[in-house]
This record gives C-alpha cells, structure tokens and sequence, in this order.
C-alpha cells in the first residue's frame, strides 16, 4: 500500500509475463514422461554435435582455400612451360599371318573281318571191336601163352563153367580136362577131381 495525500490505495497487479517460445518448449518438455525427456535431450546432444562439427570444417576449409590456390597458381606456368607437345607416330599395320591348311589325315585301312569257320566236325565213336577171349569174355583171355591169372574178375564165372571150390583155389586159373576152370594151377592136385589139368588161361 502507498500512502498518499488524504489517504492510501492498494497499487494494480503486475500484468501477467508474456509468453516466450522458449517457455512454452519448458512446459511442454516437463509435461513428458521420463523416457521421452531422456530421448529428446539425446537428440539435442547430437544436434549440437553435427553443429559443431559443421562449423569447424567450415572455418578449416577457409584458412586451407589460399595455400591451395596459390600452389596451383605456382605450378600452373611450370607445367605449361614444361609440356612439349607429342608427335603421334604412325602405327604400321601388322600383317596377317596367313593361315597354314593342315593335312587331312588319311583314314587307316581297317583289316578285313575273318569269316568265322565252322568247327570241324565231333567224329563218330567206332564201335568196339568184339571179344576176342574164349567164350567172350570181355577180357580178351585165352589160351595163347601170355601172363597167368591169379587174380580175375568177379564175373569171371560168368564166362567160365567154374568148379565148386574155384574162389578158395590159392593158384592161377587152370582148365581142367572135363572142360570146367580152377584156380589150383601150380599147386598139387590141381584138377584132381575133374580129370587132371588140361591147360592155363591167359590174359595179355
């Protein structure tokens, strides 16, 4: 309150402050939620990182621009002066080869093929020729002076009249004078029932 002449009086409220953009982002960035706020001051790092960054290039860019230019305005009239002009040499045309025919080789002469020959032919078997031994016998024993017989065949007797006691004989085959055979020969009593010995059998 202000005291003034024949009284005092209460003084007006202060206007209310204006509203700036940079208090309207500070109410907006508070009424966020906590993972937002963290997101968005990320991304103003980073942007004020790449603002830096571009800065600095461009005043590095600046100070290099004069050297460059003047180096290259130096070594400009050098070159030229150092550059003589080329005379192109004309290129001779290389000649082409001409192709050598190769021989065309000669089909060999193949043998001609054997004619296949028949195969002679199997020969008959020839009958046997018949017995020749007494009887028939299929042994050929006989009565021509050969080998005497100890031992004959099983079916001798089959061929031969045998006398009753022909297998105990211990000699060689003997035919006896009655026409029968032992086998007593060269032993005493050889045929002694049948008449005496008459003569041996032989095999060949």
């Amino acid at each position: 309150m202000y005291r003034q002449p024949g009284g005092y009086y209460t003084p007006p409220p202060p206007p209310p402050p204006k509203s700036s953009f940079i208090n309207r982002m500070s109410s907006w960035y508070k009424r966020q939620r906590r993972g937002s706020k963290i997101g968005i001051g990320c991304l103003a790092l980073v942007m004020v990182f790449l603002l830096c960054t571009c800065s600095l290039a461009a005043i590095g860019g600046n100070q290099a621009s004069p050297s460059t230019n003047q180096v290259a305005a130096a070594s400009t009239p050098q070159s030229q002066a150092t550059a003589k002009p080329t005379q192109a040499k004309p290129t001779q045309a290389k000649p082409t080869p001409t192709p050598t025919p190769s021989p065309t080789p000669s089909p060999t002469p193949q043998p001609p093929t054997p004619t296949p020959q028949p195969p002679p032919p199997t020969p008959t078997p020839q009958p046997a020729a018949p017995a020749t031994g007494v009887n028939g016998n299929p042994w050929g024993y006989n009565f021509n002076p050969g080998n005497v017989i100890y031992s004959p065949p099983g079916a001798f007797c089959s061929y031969f009249s045998c006398i009753s006691s022909f297998w105990s004989g211990g000699g060689y085959v003997m035919e006896c004078n009655d026409g029968m055979y032992g086998k007593s020969g060269g032993i005493s009593g050889s045929c002694s029932h049948h008449g005496g010995n008459m003569r041996p059998l032989y095999s060949h």
